[in-house]
């Protein structure tokens, strides 16, 4: 189905990039359910992180930021042990090639290598843990990880004070500058909806046909956003 695609996309951005975009004045969700799905359309068309999160529903955008700070986090984490890794691997590789000792000056080309990925990883460090003072992440995760299944929900009301456009543009302009993901994860693979019709609106819930797809849209405060289906869960045995 189009649309779950579309969400698993959008659930994933931790693991690639589109073009990280200035977050829109306006505040997140629309005024009707179809004007949401104009600003959903155009977001996806540009690939416009920000733009994307602010047209999902408040529990699913936290889930979303939530996702990309933790997945970003341990890639950070992840690159400040690299370094330490790939010497050692060279030093052994380079030992059991020759069958001797290193010398002084092959040592010191490793050493070398060591302490320039140090500070990088360094710097990206601490890039990001800047990215979360500047939005306040740092001060809502120090309360540690919020568990069961009203987890979403309590995550939303913690986050309501962040602007988790602005903060996943900055995260995605940063996974941008390491140069290492994948460029060819372009906005046109996402799925967007099509031929959106029969708009029906029952008090705070709506819904809407694209193709043979069934849109579910929720009003909070007022304002109307996306509610992705449920990912389905795979069967166990």
């Amino acid at each position: 189905m189009p649309i779950r695609r579309s969400l698993c996309l959008c659930l994933t951005l931790t693991f690639m990039v589109l073009p990280a975009a200035a977050t829109a004045a306006e505040p997140p969700g629309a005024a009707t359910p179809q004007e949401l799905v104009k600003r959903m359309t155009a977001a996806a068309e540009k690939g416009d992180i920000a733009e994307i999160a602010n047209c999902l529903a408040p529990e699913d955008r936290a889930e979303l930021t939530m996702g990309m700070v933790a997945g970003i986090g341990m890639m950070v984490a992840f690159m400040g042990m690299g370094g330490d890794m790939a010497a050692g691997m060279a030093e052994g590789m380079a030992e059991g090639m020759a069958g001797e000792e290193m010398t002084a000056e092959q040592k010191a080309e490793i050493e070398k290598g060591k302490k320039e990925a140090a500070a990088k990883a360094a710097e990206l460090q601490k890039k990001y843990e800047g990215i979360l003072t500047r939005h306040k992440l740092d001060a809502i995760m120090e309360g540690g990880s919020v568990e069961g299944p009203d987890a979403m929900e309590v995550m939303a009301t913690k986050l309501e004070g962040v602007d988790q456009g602005a903060l996943l543009a900055e995260l995605m302009a940063m996974l941008e500058g390491l140069g290492e993901a994948k460029k060819e994860a372009a906005p046109s693979a996402l799925d967007i909806p099509k031929n959106v019709r029969d708009y029906k609106i029952e008090g705070d819930r709506a819904t809407a046909q694209s193709d043979d797809e069934t849109l579910e849209f929720v009003r909070v405060k007022g304002r109307w956003y996306f509610k992705p289906p449920k990912k389905e869960e795979p069967e166990v045995g």
